[in-house]
């Protein structure tokens, strides 16, 4: 059997058919690269001016007023959008002067347009990581997928538990945004 090696997830056109050929029909999400669905169409937070209103700086900069809104048993501080009126604790400035919440400026976080391949893949290594695992040894996605972690010495049984099942969750989606076949 060939051997995958993925160097990074960006690959040409060619491999793409050539792990097609390995792994069979697997539909869209494995287009290595590819960003998310109807979230591609919105701008993304990082390309404009964000000010928050936990931040004093933020508040005077902004020239909005605050609002002290109560949320559950707590007291928060809120900007209100100009736009919508919504309590929100970010305003973005999209052009020169004219601030706005995220929704009225139609942008969305940078993790909200990954596809469930590359949100997938993030989650295993951040919980690889957190376990101590050494993830320069895997040579490829699929031994991360057969990868079972051993319990190290600084997490409780409970804790390992609750990670290893989450990593099992993550391994069982990447599989499925694969082969196309829901993984029991």
């Amino acid at each position: 059997m060939t051997q995958i090696h993925y160097k990074n997830t960006l690959c040409s056109p060619w491999k793409q058919r050539e792990y097609k050929e390995i792994l069979g029909n697997f539909g869209k999400e494995i287009e290595m690269g590819k960003r998310g669905g109807h979230n591609r169409k919105k701008g993304c937070i990082e390309q404009y001016i964000r000010y928050d209103a936990f931040s004093e700086i933020d508040v005077i900069v902004s020239g909005e007023n605050v609002r002290t809104v109560e949320v559950g048993c707590m007291t928060q501080k809120r900007f209100s959008c100009p736009i919508c009126k919504c309590n929100v604790r970010y305003l973005y400035e999209t052009e020169p002067g004219a601030l706005c919440c995220r929704k009225c400026a139609n942008v969305n976080y940078p993790v909200q347009q990954w596809s469930k391949l590359e949100y997938a893949k993030y989650k295993m290594m951040q919980i690889l990581n957190r376990l101590d695992v050494d993830t320069w040894n895997f040579d490829n996605w699929f031994e991360v997928l057969k990868f079972r972690p051993v319990k190290p010495g600084n997490i409780s049984d409970s804790e390992f538990l609750l990670m290893d099942m989450e990593l099992l969750k993550w391994q069982a989606a990447f599989s499925e945004c694969i082969t196309g076949k829901k993984v029991m």
